[in-house]
């Protein structure tokens, strides 16, 4: 662009209809550059639901584990826990 600018003193003149050109060119780079961005933010957002659920659901599993080992190794006498112990 710059070689086939004609040039006025010591200035470089480009063309109105060259320079549209390549300024449509970079503002639909741009456009697809945000676009793609937009779409990458959109799949870290699902992702970063998806780890909390995945999350949550490990701690419930891990709640359940902890009553579920609880009544395995605790039995009630006249509604006071006591401690099962192998002698």
């Amino acid at each position: 662009m710059k070689e086939k600018a004609e040039s006025y003193n010591d200035y470089k003149v480009i063309k109105n209809n060259i320079l549209n050109g390549v300024w449509k060119i970079s503002m639909d780079s741009i456009a697809k550059l945000k676009n793609d961005l937009h779409t990458a933010n959109s799949s870290i957002a699902k992702l970063n639901g998806e780890i909390t659920g995945a999350s949550d659901k490990v701690k419930a599993a891990e709640t359940a584990m902890e009553a579920s080992t609880y009544e395995r190794t605790h039995m009630s006498v006249l509604g006071m826990p006591i401690a099962k112990v192998c002698l």
